[in-house]
């Protein structure tokens, strides 16, 4: 069985308090009606995580009241999408979806009721560790093909171009910085297995890394010239792929922000 996440809206993005979907009371269950934007393997999927609100946000003391969560069938009625054109990662389709007066049933509510927002924060910190880990595997890979292409390119007096600093030094700082952030996202995770605090962690790692691994599939390609443009070589999919995680499933501002609030101690700037 295959699951999406709904969370993503409109007019809200990253300000996931302001998500306009609403799940009104309707005898033991709910109807929900609104629109989400770049759902992940929407028609792959069985089930969808859905957030919505059960309070309206101007009925409430705190935006973070109000919010609850769903899993439903994709499969229902009511519910449409309709993929998204888009630069990369099309191994699964990113989608709009729908919601017109969709049926949700009493036992389809995840977590409690109008108090499901630090519920969802341990789902997209999760998902910060899993993004973390695909970023650590591109910038690998990136770097065997790099690597593999300089010791073996020769340009100028029959000597390996993987010889040259102007090579080594670009792909060894990212490649430190890629470990790093590997090493984090183990940390990361290993704090959720025993149940504690990870939410510091998750970030951080997933900030590095698609930051290294960003890093790393530039100067592979860069390291192998024209042939790092040709398709063959895997470069240029990892190159529009890797584009994406530096602002989803969450921005590298918002990342800082919350380093610098949680961590450092330093007022909220938003």
């Amino acid at each position: 069985m295959y699951f999406c996440m709904g969370l993503t809206e409109p007019d809200s993005g990253t300000n996931t308090l302001e998500v306009r979907s609403f799940a009104s009371a309707d005898g033991n269950g709910w109807r929900l009606n609104g629109r989400k934007i770049w759902i992940t393997g929407v028609p792959e999927a069985d089930k969808m995580l859905v957030v919505a609100r059960t309070k309206k946000i101007e009925d409430v003391e705190r935006k973070t009241d109000g919010l609850s969560m769903f899993m439903i069938d994709v499969k229902r009625e009511g519910l449409t999408h309709a993929a998204i054109e888009k630069l990369g990662t099309n191994t699964l389709a990113s989608s709009n979806v729908y919601f017109e007066n969709v049926r949700i049933e009493g036992s389809e509510l995840i977590g409690t009721l109008h108090r499901g927002w630090n519920e969802l924060l341990d789902v997209l910190n999760t998902e910060r560790i899993v993004t973390t880990a695909g970023c650590v595997a591109s910038g690998r890979l990136a770097t065997r093909l790099g690597v593999e292409y300089a010791k073996e390119r020769k340009v100028f007096r029959g000597t390996p171009i993987g010889a040259y600093q102007g090579i080594q030094f670009p792909l060894a700082q990212a490649h430190a910085e890629l470990e790093c952030a590997r090493l984090m996202n183990y940390k990361a995770a290993t704090l959720h297995d025993q149940g504690k605090p990870f939410g510091s962690e998750a970030n951080t790692a997933k900030l590095i890394a698609s930051q290294a691994a960003s890093t790393l599939i530039e100067r592979a390609m860069q390291t192998m010239g024209g042939m790092g443009f040709a398709r063959e070589s895997h470069l240029e999919r990892l190159w529009r792929d890797a584009r994406l995680f530096r602002f989803a499933p969450v921005s590298e501002e918002m990342i800082l922000n919350f380093i610098a609030q949680h961590d450092l101690g330093l007022p909220r700037s938003y």
